[in-house]
């Protein structure tokens, strides 16, 4: 009998994300251990699977999930949600209606990919306005990732850095840990405002989806993603950070180009303004 849920799950990629039983006592090892919701959740979401509702987790563990012949298999819809070239012009109008805040914590997932953690949680001296570079903390292995920054975000930081002043973080918050927690109403907003429904994870995926599109090499996607080896913060690093520099620009050069191209130049012209 399997040991443990890593023996009982394999995961096999076709159009759909199917999990299949290796076994035809897989069914009996999962109605034996019952594992928690939690805990099968846990694997699904590392692998960026939309997680399981109550109902297929009941009919998983009762063995009433579709059988084939003595395969127990469990096929769950990846979320697939991106935004639309089409309707990115109207997303990123409802956007530049944001406050400041908001408008940036937005945008900043949409030209790096970054998870929503990481965005809200970032403070100012992980970033380096001169060199362009933004250092993002592994904190799986105790690292520093560096991600060079496109010439509109840093120009969007930048604005960032004078609007904040000097708080520790960049997206300041009134709560207890000091940076800013609650982002559903935002998007909630945004998405009324622009018709067009999205998620921070569909942000991330526009970027992925824009870069591939671009032919980025897997490899480079990868570590713009923050996939590759942990970095240090010391000065041996910058030609591997300068190595992402072209990919990550033409990569905001198309998002800007399917967006509205003037909205740079509003950007820098409200700048003026303050």
């Amino acid at each position: 009998m399997h040991s443990s849920l890593d023996d009982v799950l394999t995961l096999g990629r076709d159009q759909e994300v199917q999990y299949e039983l290796r076994r035809p006592s897989c069914a009996e090892t999962l109605a034996a251990s019952r594992p928690s919701l939690h805990e099968i959740n846990a694997i699904v979401r590392s692998l960026g699977i939309h997680a399981l509702g109550r109902e297929d987790y009941c009919a998983l563990l009762d063995g009433r999930m579709e059988t084939k012949g003595k395969r127990f298999a469990l096929i769950l819809k990846r979320r697939r949600r991106v935004i639309a070239a089409h309707r990115l012009p109207a997303w990123w109008g409802a956007v530049m209606t944001e406050p400041e805040h908001a408008r940036d914590l937005l945008l900043i997932p949409l030209f790096t990919g970054m998870r929503q953690s990481k965005v809200i949680a970032l403070r100012w001296h992980y970033i380096d306005l001169v060199g362009k570079v933004l250092y993002v903390p592994q904190i799986e292995s105790g690292n520093w990732f560096g991600l060079p920054m496109s010439d509109f975000l840093a120009e969007l930081i930048t604005q960032r850095r004078r609007i904040v002043g000097w708080s520790d973080w960049v997206f300041p918050g009134r709560g207890h840990s000091g940076h800013i927690a609650e982002i559903k109403s935002i998007v909630k907003r945004v998405a009324g405002r622009s018709a067009v429904p999205f998620t921070w994870q569909a942000l991330q995926r526009t970027f992925i989806t824009i870069a591939t599109n671009l032919d980025v090499p897997a490899h480079t996607l990868k570590r713009l993603l923050g996939g590759g080896t942990g970095y240090d913060m010391g000065g041996y690093i910058i030609d591997d950070v300068e190595s992402l520099r072209d990919p990550v620009q033409r990569i905001a050069d198309r998002i800007l180009g399917l967006a509205r191209p003037h909205e740079r130049r509003r950007l820098r012209a409200c700048a003026d303004r303050r």
